[in-house]
């Protein structure tokens, strides 16, 4: 008997466990989703999550797309542009084609380093190699220093299908600043070649310049840099030996003086 009354407090909590239990589970029903969707409906549905998500995509994608066009226009370098006069000249080559030495550079027309080669040593070792039928200097487009890298490249090989290449290369490192090779400041530079040039063809220019015609060109040149190892800018090959960096007007007499066996 002792035993039977221990048990039935026992027996009388069951059914009303069970009705606790019935009554939960009718709660829990209208809420039965999962918990990600529950927050989701508290946020404001999956409408309001599409356009938490698709909103920042779309406007990425609009900053991507429209960067090229937004580029700010810098001002470019001031300075007389005089074109340098050079005896033998066949496209992005200058020299004699049996000169004894063959230098190829790869240069990004954005390198403050190649400015500063083509301001400095430059002009001796053209009159003292080159002019003299010892050296010829092949120029390759190298463009990894930005989008404006690559349309002064391209804006280079545009004027070279006119036979102007070493004009438009003086005159985009005379120029060369932050933001100096926009489109409108490329198409200006034709008409400052134009200017002492009168053979230039500007309108011929500037429409290879907005369709971009010559980007395969620099690409392929680009492409080779890489396959040679060329990783900064300026690299020169003399005879297929590698220097990198600025070379003063000593150094390439060194360099050049060795590839001639002297």
């Amino acid at each position: 008997m002792s035993s039977s009354r221990r048990n039935r407090p026992t027996r009388r909590q069951a059914p009303a466990a069970r009705q606790e239990g019935a009554a939960r589970g009718q709660q829990r029903a209208p809420s039965s989703k999962p918990a990600w969707r529950q927050t989701i409906d508290q946020w404001g549905g999956l409408p309001v999550l599409a356009a938490v998500v698709i909103v920042p995509v779309v406007v990425v994608a609009m900053i991507v797309v429209g960067g090229r066009g937004s580029e700010p226009s810098g001002t470019p370098r001031s300075g007389e542009f005089v074109p340098a006069e050079r005896p033998i000249v066949n496209g992005r080559i200058e020299g004699s084609p049996d000169a004894p030495v063959k230098i190829v550079e790869y240069a990004d027309f954005s390198c403050p380093h190649c400015r500063e080669f083509q301001e400095g040593a430059y002009d001796q070792f053209r009159q003292e190699f080159v002019d003299k039928g010892l050296v010829s200097l092949e120029y390759k487009y190298v463009a990894f220093l930005g989008p404006g890298s690559v349309r002064a490249a391209q804006a280079a090989e545009c004027a070279n299908q006119q036979g102007y290449f070493w004009d438009m290369h003086d005159l985009l490192f005379l120029r060369q600043a932050s933001g100096a090779f926009s489109e409108d400041n490329l198409k200006g530079y034709g008409q400052e070649i134009h200017d002492v040039k009168n053979g230039f063809d500007v309108g011929k220019y500037s429409s290879c310049v907005d369709s971009e015609a010559t980007k395969d060109i620099v690409q392929a040149d680009v492409d080779e840099g890489d396959n040679k190892g060329v990783n900064s800018t300026p690299t020169f090959f003399i005879n297929g030996q590698k220097a990198t960096g600025n070379q003063t007007i000593d150094q390439m007499r060194q360099l050049i003086n060795k590839a001639l066996g002297r």
